[in-house]
């Protein structure tokens, strides 16, 4: 890989984490007004398709029925709340690695 394209990568990486953490924080402002729960949903999606962490374990949490998390509307999905949380966990989130095990174990 030449340096250019190298750079180019980066800054993709770059815009995509800039545009993960405005549509993360969007959705907090929309909650914060108790705003509309697709309105939040849509930005939390948006961001964890960014990969932001937080975004994911929101989600996971949302589609596991969590009863300490607000579900923002969302249907349980046991595969869609695995998927997030699979993924906050691969970004580092320690609190999704946790809840990740415990989808684990307890679903045997």
């Amino acid at each position: 890989m030449c340096r250019a394209e190298k750079s180019a990568s980066e800054q993709e990486k770059v815009i995509a984490k800039r545009r993960a953490n405005d549509n993360y924080q969007l959705a907090l402002d929309e909650i914060k007004r108790d705003g509309d729960d697709g309105i939040v949903v849509n930005y939390f999606k948006a961001a964890a398709r960014d990969g932001h962490a937080l975004a994911m374990w929101q989600l996971g949490g949302a589609y596991n029925g969590d009863d300490y998390l607000y579900n923002y509307g969302l249907k349980v999905d046991k595969q869609e709340a695995l998927k997030m949380y699979r993924g906050a966990a691969e970004a580092g989130d320690t609190d999704a690695q946790y809840l990740l095990g415990g989808v684990y174990e307890f679903s045997k």
